[in-house]
């Protein structure tokens, strides 16, 4: 008769939740990120002129200021993207070693629930799938920014 019993009980989910503090500090790092960059194009709109003058100002100086200047431009653009896709490599890595997303000890922005086993593997797998694309795209956009820089060059000779 005991087999003519079924229980469907559903696995206890484990949440992990918010920490206050870490989402105050991410909301002010998005906040700065965001003051930086609108700063940054007020400042190239305010300066393009001046800058175009300084670049084209010493003829013997135009090649050494124009490459300065993309090499400026290809670390601020792409540092960025790196080192993001660092943390989310480390994060991916992380996940792996310990089966569980988000990794033991890991503080979240918002309550989430914790996976295991195939769910979090792939979670660690797509982490480190996206880290991979934000590497490719800081050395491309450095290469492209590089060669654009060479293309100013030659055209303007």
């Amino acid at each position: 008769m005991a087999s003519d019993l079924r229980v469907d009980v559903e696995p206890a989910r484990e949440i992990r939740r918010a920490d206050a503090a870490l989402r105050r500090r991410a909301m002010l790092l998005v906040g700065s990120g965001i003051a930086i960059g609108v700063l940054a194009i007020l400042a190239f709109e305010r300066y393009r002129l001046r800058l175009g003058e300084w670049l084209l100002a010493e003829p013997d100086e135009i090649e050494r200021r124009v490459l300065g200047t993309f090499l400026i431009l290809a670390l601020a653009l792409g540092v960025p993207l790196a080192a993001f896709g660092t943390r989310l490599w480390r994060l991916g890595d992380r996940v792996l070693r310990t089966g569980f997303f988000p990794p033991p000890g890991y503080r979240v922005i918002h309550d989430t629930q914790v996976m295991h086993g195939k769910a979090a593997r792939a979670r660690g797998l797509g982490l480190r799938i996206v880290a991979g694309g934000l590497w490719v795209a800081a050395v491309l956009l450095s290469g492209l920014l590089w060669h654009a820089a060479r293309f100013f060059l030659v055209t303007s000779a």
